[in-house]
């Protein structure tokens, strides 16, 4: 079978895993990149600062647009801003996204009848008794699309949840 998908790997020089690719693994390298810079050029001048969110994907109170908020309020302006979790139309980095996105977790369980394919009359699959309510759903248009942060409207999305850990 496949590589644990919990236990991050290197191969052929790329880190492959679980959040490998996600605003975690930036962090790490913002870090790296910051102490390898400061040992360069310790007399720099300015000032090197890391924002860390920890609730734009919940209600985002005092997440991004709040410091943004607090920064304009002090009259402070970055020069340089880099992100850490960058979304790309046409180049890399070529746009910034609102990370809240927001999300729902949930298991649902629809009941049937157990039945053989050749007499339908006599069960009832569970999945056609869903597929339609699913349908809708999907074209549900949630929130508006916004100039601001060029994204998309928000839509209703299934995925299949990460295997359970066993150790």
């Amino acid at each position: 079978m496949g590589s644990d998908p919990f236990v991050p790997t290197i191969r052929d020089g790329a880190l492959y895993g679980r959040g490998a690719a996600d605003m975690k693994s930036s962090l790490a390298a913002f870090v790296v990149a910051i102490a390898d810079f400061v040992a360069e050029h310790p007399g720099h001048p300015g000032s090197i600062a890391l924002l860390l969110t920890s609730d734009e994907e919940a209600a985002a109170v005092d997440g991004t647009v709040r410091v943004v908020e607090a920064l304009r309020e002090r009259g402070e302006k970055m020069d340089y801003c880099i992100i850490g979790e960058p979304t790309a139309v046409d180049r890399l980095g070529d746009m910034i996204k609102n990370g809240r996105r927001g999300s729902l977790s949930g298991i649902l369980t629809v009941k049937g009848v157990q039945g053989h394919v050749a007499y339908p009359h006599l069960a009832k699959n569970p999945i056609h008794a869903v597929a339609a309510a699913i349908a809708e759903l999907a074209q549900t248009q949630w929130t508006a699309a916004t100039s601001t942060f060029r994204r998309p409207p928000g839509r209703f999305r299934i995925s299949t949840p990460a295997p359970a850990r066993t150790t």
